[in-house]
């Protein structure tokens, strides 16, 4: 493995962008500089009692508005320059003006950034470094009480102002995770209840399909008309499937706008029950009362129904089934039964024991699991299990209270 030795060259421009700060970084200390050079001689002309502007003073004024460029580098440093620089301007007795706006900033930014211990430790040194640099001033004068309240109030508000402004920079960063956070949660559950859906309308139709065909290939030659009508389901069935699948590959690819709600509804269950029903299975569906309901509660209502059809379909072995959908004003209930080969008296064909063989088995449980969690999530519960006189039932109820409407 060779490693290429980096040219000084580079080193040194690295050096450089650490530690000179871009140029847009300078448009505020290069205005605040050309306002404290106009402000500084508008003060040295109409204040004449205080002392007379000197080039050092100016300098001194510039330096600190222009130290500010790196107030994002070093807002410590920054903040100590600015108040080293006022304080020798003051001490200079250099008529009073801007040069308070250079270390108030850097104040400021120093409780910005967070840096609360050292930029309290400046301030606190500062205004104590005042009370030695008036004495030095060559017509100091008596302590004006006032002024020295004047600048700790400055002081005060200054360090005040920068630690809310930090705080409410807190806020907003952590409501933007908060808010980035909810939509990667949101993008999760969606992508899964896509993943479900899938996952139900494929193992639906796809047992529907393997049934049909076992039942137009057992019949064909005996009674044809009747395998017209097996190959006719098969076509619906995998024109759904498909028609399903090219929707939700349009949503991952974003060719299309994401479902605002769901696209199955609890009236949709009279088409799903058509073609669930076989010459072997007699499939019974109920629909009762004429409530509103929730269209998320219709939706996980719809698919429960769908993911029992296809586990009787394909494990079952039944004859009969009977659905039962009851909308009430509080909820939805589910009643889904068979009478598959846990009845007493379930007598298997030879034609339905073929086709449930061709099928693998769920031995993880999965579309059980899937109807739990849709139930669950809305506040319900979905209970099955064997019925005491024979069969596999079915129930679910899902509540409107947590149901999105």
């Amino acid at each position: 493995m060779s490693v290429t030795a980096e040219h000084p060259a580079e080193r040194t421009r690295g050096r450089l962008r650490r530690w000179v700060p871009p140029a847009t970084h300078f448009a505020l200390p290069m205005g605040l500089a050309v306002l404290v050079v106009v402000g500084t001689f508008g003060a040295a002309r109409s204040v004449t009692e205080q002392g007379t502007l000197t080039g050092a003073g100016l300098a001194l004024a510039v330096a600190g508005a222009l130290t500010l460029g790196w107030r994002d580098r070093g807002p410590i440093a920054v903040a100590a320059i600015t108040v080293a620089f006022s304080l020798l301007y003051l001490a200079l007795d250099q008529p009073h003006g801007p040069h308070v706006i250079a270390p108030t900033l850097g104040l400021f930014h120093g409780m910005l950034r967070g840096e609360r211990r050292a930029t309290l430790t400046i301030a606190a040194i500062g205004f104590a470094v005042l009370w030695l640099v008036l004495p030095l001033r060559t017509d100091p004068g008596p302590v004006d009480v006032v002024h020295v309240a004047a600048v700790a109030g400055w002081l005060g508000v200054t360090l005040a102002v920068g630690e809310l402004w930090r705080q409410r920079d807190e806020r907003l960063r952590e409501q933007k995770r908060t808010r980035e956070a909810e939509h990667r949660r949101v993008g999760t559950e969606e992508r899964l209840r896509i993943a479900q859906d899938l996952h139900d309308v494929l193992a639906h139709n796809l047992s529907l399909i393997n049934v049909q065909s076992g039942v137009a290939l057992h019949i064909v030659e005996q009674r044809p008309e009747q395998a017209g009508i097996a190959l006719a389901a098969i076509k619906e069935a995998s024109a759904e499937a498909l028609a399903e699948v090219r929707h939700v590959l349009a949503a991952l690819r974003a060719e299309a706008p994401a479902p605002r709600g769901p696209t199955v509804r609890i009236d949709d269950l009279r088409q799903l029950v058509e073609r669930a029903a076989t010459s072997h299975l007699d499939v019974q569906l109920t629909i009762e009362g004429e409530a509103p309901v929730p269209a998320s509660v219709e939706h996980a209502a719809y698919r429960i129904v769908q993911e029992s059809l296809t586990n009787v379909t394909r494990h079952a072995q039944a004859h009969e089934v009977r659905v039962v959908v009851r909308r009430g004003e509080d909820g939805v209930s589910v009643h889904v039964e068979d009478d598959g080969r846990n009845g007493a008296a379930q007598v298997p064909r030879p034609t339905q024991q073929r086709q449930s063989q061709d099928l693998p088995a769920e031995t993880s449980g999965s579309g059980l699991d899937g109807m739990r969690a849709r139930a669950e999530a809305l506040g319900g519960w979905l209970r099955a299990g064997p019925r005491e006189t024979g069969g596999f039932a079915v129930r679910a109820w899902l509540p409107f209270t947590t149901a999105a409407p």
